[in-house]
């Protein structure tokens, strides 16, 4: 018995032995597996974006939510509000006004006090 199939195609023959077969059906099997990998590849791919989908979907609703009820009106500010913030700005005024005018006090009276601890420890020498 031969160990070769003799096979004929268009005029030329071919010899196809076992060690043919075998390596057709390799990489048939390689075909097979690349295929099935690169589907799974692209099932994961269309999962992912369609989870990525709802959670911007989720996303946006929360968004929605907080702009309707929350963060939008929540720098506005209303009469009552307006109100102390103008009180404050005008304590503080009134404030730095006044340290404004006592500063060249207390530089004399700082000046003076030097003085005086200068004049105290010329005396103890």
């Amino acid at each position: 018995m031969s160990d070769s199939i003799p096979v004929e195609i268009n005029g030329h023959r071919f010899k196809i032995t076992w060690r043919d077969v075998v390596h057709m059906g390799v990489i048939l099997f390689a075909f097979i597996g690349g295929y099935a990998t690169f589907k799974s590849q692209i099932d994961n791919n269309s999962r992912a974006i369609a989870e990525l989908f709802k959670r911007v979907d989720m996303a946006q609703a929360q968004r929605e939510s907080m702009d309707s009820s929350g963060t939008r009106r929540s720098h506005e500010i209303d009469a009552m509000q307006q109100q102390m913030l103008d009180g404050h700005e005008r304590a503080i005024r009134e404030v730095n006004d006044k340290l404004n005018n006592i500063m060249p006090k207390v530089d004399k009276i700082d000046a003076n006090v030097l003085w005086l601890m200068g004049r105290q420890l010329e005396g103890k020498k």
